[in-house]
This record gives C-alpha cells, structure tokens and sequence, in this order.
C-alpha cells in the first residue's frame, strides 16, 4: 500500500524544481497518490526569515499532512537541510543541478544526504524520483494506466487490424 511522504526539492533553480515539482505530481496521481506542491513563495508569504526558518515550516506542513495520507512536494531554497527536528517520516530531499554543477558540500552532510538529480535531462531527472519513491515502498510499482503485457499485444492486435501498424 502506498504511504504519504514528503519530497524536497531543492537546489539553486527554483523555477525548474517547481517545473519538477509538477510532472512529479502528474506522475504520483497516476499511483493513486495524493500531493500538495509547496512553493518558496508560498513559503515567503509566511516566513520573511530566510531558507532555515522556510526549511522549519516545510517539515511541520509534511508532519502534518503525511499521516492523513497527502504527500508534499515541497520546493525548498539552498539551505533548507539544517533544520530541527522533527522531520516528516518519510522524507526524500533531492538535490537538482544542472548538468555543470554539482552540489554543494554542505548539502551532502547529515543523516539526510539528498539525492541529486540532474536537470539536464527531465524525464531521467522524474524516472530517478520514481525509482527512489518505488524502492522506499512510497508508491506502487506500476501506475494505474500502465498495461499488462498482455494488453499490449491485445492493444497492437486491434492497431494492426484498423492499419495503422
């Protein structure tokens, strides 16, 4: 059965992990997964007092809606990661970078390393998420509107048959 998490995204381009933030909430809903997507600017309408505070709001929002079965999507800024405790469960904090950069060091410290994902290419960058969510036991292994193997070859019968393989 699928379990409500909290994913961070973080890293220096907020408005590619938003764009991140998005497919993967597409994706989750495909495994019967229900997700908030929680933004910087939602975060500095709250909190004027920089990414840790930001950081500290994020982790009470994921405890909170978490065990009533929602996940969060949040989009956290550099410097996020040091924040008190306590952090949601089932937390997964990603790092994204472009396909120069790499992560700070300060962002690879602690019980909580995240993983890092490249933004050079999206749908591996979004493949990786669902891979790490799928092998922690967060979503199912096939979404919904995936096909047996046998609906497949049901599916190219019926193409091959109307010509258009």
């Amino acid at each position: 059965m699928p379990q409500a998490f909290t994913v961070w995204l973080g890293g220096p381009h907020t408005n590619r992990a938003a764009a991140v933030a998005e497919r993967l909430q597409t994706e989750l809903r495909a495994h019967d997964s229900t997700s908030e997507i929680l933004l910087p600017s939602h975060l500095e309408d709250v909190l004027a007092s920089g990414p840790a505070a930001q950081g500290e709001l994020a982790a009470y929002l994921g405890t909170l809606l978490n065990p009533h079965g929602v996940s969060l999507l949040a989009v956290v800024p550099a410097g996020t990661g040091q924040v008190a405790r306590p952090l949601p469960q089932n937390l997964l904090e990603l790092w994204l970078v472009e396909a120069s950069e790499q992560a700070p060091d300060s962002a690879a410290a602690g019980e909580h390393a995240p993983a890092i994902v490249s933004l050079a290419d999206p749908s591996a960058g979004l493949r990786l998420i669902l891979g790490l969510l799928q092998a922690r036991g967060w979503i199912s292994e096939q979404a919904r509107y995936a096909y047996t193997p046998e609906e497949e070859e049901k599916i190219a019968d019926m193409l091959d048959q109307l010509g258009y393989i």
